[in-house]
Order: structure tokens, then sequence, then C-alpha cells
């Protein structure tokens, strides 16, 4: 048997995988470059190494504008089972998922905790104050709002409201010989002129200062039984609120703005890259073959049997 009819098929597969493993070989290495009498060789370092700021580049801005975008972070959030389904849960079942007791039970511990204090206990004393000192400041100017102001809709509704109140007190009869709409304007300007006069702002004041006195003085809530109370209305109305609100979106909406925010603020773009090009060049290849090592060496093999199969060619034909 002639055996030379293997020779150039078996050196055709040497060949195919040995230029194969050379050129994976040459993507990583050297790692450095390489000089002889002063003259760089070519093709040193190799081409990952040699590229690596313009890789780091290409990779932070495919990371940065289609990975982990604000938009696709916030789906990969919403996603999550506390976010997922919001339209369908109540805030008990959102609680209860997060670990947490229901609401009525922190409202309660709350309202408990601040029952006994007094009002001036709990809020500020510069907002009393500062409250004081709007009063003070606005109602000199109500006289001339409300002798200009002017709005259709209302001027009809307190006219009506006029004419009902002569209707019930005085008779339907009585009621034929006044106009309501003359009482009316008489009253918003009786109002008005009242209010111009300093003597009369003064007594509002010091009664809305003296309101504000007790109201700061009295305890916040009167008894156990005010804060059950409290508390339940409270409940019902935030699972109220939630229920009519889209909450998914709300939810989406109160996240978006910080998500966005922290993703702008922490530049994943910069961040990749700097991380990407600190890369030393025996890392770079670790984390690379780690990732495609089993593709590698079946291009290796597919280079000797496309090489055996050229091999083949000459002794065919």
């Amino acid at each position: 048997m002639d055996f030379t009819i293997f020779f150039t098929p078996v050196i055709g597969a040497l060949i195919g995988y040995s230029t194969n493993v050379l050129a994976i070989r040459m993507l990583f290495r050297p790692f450095r470059p390489v000089y002889i009498l002063g003259l760089r060789l070519p093709f040193t370092p190799g081409l990952i190494p040699k590229e690596q700021p313009k890789l780091a580049k290409k990779v932070a801005n495919a990371i940065g504008k289609h990975i982990l975008t604000p938009e696709i972070f916030m789906q990969e959030l919403m996603a999550y089972p506390i976010f997922k389904d919001l339209d369908e849960k109540s805030l008990k079942e959102i609680f209860n998922e997060i670990g947490l007791e229901e609401p009525l039970c922190y409202i309660k511990n709350f309202l408990t905790l601040i029952s006994q204090k007094t009002s001036g206990e709990i809020l500020p004393e510069s907002l009393a104050e500062s409250v004081k000192g709007l009063v003070r400041k606005y109602l000199p100017k109500t006289a001339d709002f409300i002798k200009d102001f002017e709005h259709p809709r209302l001027d009809e509704k307190g006219a009506e409201f006029i004419r009902k109140l002569i209707q019930e007190h005085v008779g339907r009869f009585a009621g034929m010989f006044l106009d309501p709409d003359k009482i009316y304007k008489s009253m918003k300007e009786g109002l008005a002129t009242y209010l111009s006069e300093e003597e009369n702002l003064e007594i509002i004041s010091a009664k809305i200062d003296e309101g504000i006195d007790n109201f700061l003085g009295k305890n916040f809530l009167e008894s156990a039984d005010t804060v059950d109370s409290v508390a339940e209305n409270i409940n019902s109305l935030a699972e109220s609120l939630w229920a009519r609100l889209r909450k998914q979106t709300l939810v989406k909406r109160i996240l978006k703005g910080p998500v966005s925010r922290l993703i702008k603020h922490v530049n994943i773009e910069d961040m990749v890259e700097r991380r990407v090009a600190a890369f030393e060049p025996e890392e770079a290849e670790a984390l690379i073959l780690s990732v495609v090592r089993r593709e590698l060496h079946l291009v290796m093999i597919l280079g000797g049997i496309l090489g055996f199969i050229i091999g083949w060619l000459p002794v065919i034909l």
C-alpha cells in the first residue's frame, strides 16, 4: 500500500490546525511589544492587547447605550416580584410580600406614639409662627382680591345659594321682591369693605392667632378610641387612593427619575471603559477564554479538518 497518499492530507490537517492555533494565540500574545535591535517586531503585542483601549471604548459604548440604559434598567426592575402585577395588589399585600406588617399596624403605632403629645410638641414652633406671619401678610390683600374677583360660575352659585336662603327663611312670595344677584354682590362689597379696615384685620388676625395657639396646646389625639378611628380612616384613605391610581405607572414615575439620575451620575460607559482598559493582558486573556474556550477549540479542530480535506484534493485529482 502506498502510504504517501495519506501524507499530504495529514500534513494539510497539521498545517490547518497549527495555523488556527497560532492565529488564536496571536490574538492575545505576546502580551507586550517585542523589540530586536531597537525595532519592534510586527504583530507584537497581540491584537487584543494592542487594541485594548479601543475595545474598552466600544464595549463601554455598547453597554451604556444598549444594555444598561435607564429604560432597560426600569424594565428589569419592574419585573421583580415586588413590582410585578402591582395593579392587582393592595397595599397590605405589598407590605406582606416584603416581610412587613400591614400598613394599619404602622399607622396605629405612629398615632399611639404621638397621641399623648400636644400639637405644639409635634409641630415645629417655627411653623406656627410662619403661619401667623403669612396670615398677617396676606389678610390685608383679601379685600382687593374679593373686589376684583369675578368668576361667572362661582358668582352664579353664590346667587343661587342666596336665593335658596331667601325661599327657606323668608318665603317664595317675599322672595319675589328680593334680587339674589344684588344681595350677593352687596355681600361681596360689604365683606371687602369690612376687610379693608385695619381694626377689623387686627381682630381677625388675633382670633386666628388664638385658634392656632389653642390647637398647639391640645393633645394631638384625645383617646385610644380616637387613635383606632383615625388609623382606620387613614388606612382606608390610603387603600382607596392606591386603588384609584395606576399603581404600576405611579411606581415607574417615582423610580424613573432617581434611576435615570443614578445611571447618569455613575456614568456606566466611563466606568466600564476604565475597568476594561485597566485589565492586564493576562487577565483579559483569561476572562475571554473562560467564556469562549470551547468555541475556540472547535475552531482549531475545524482548521485541521479543512486542512485534511484540502490535502486530499491533489491526491483525488
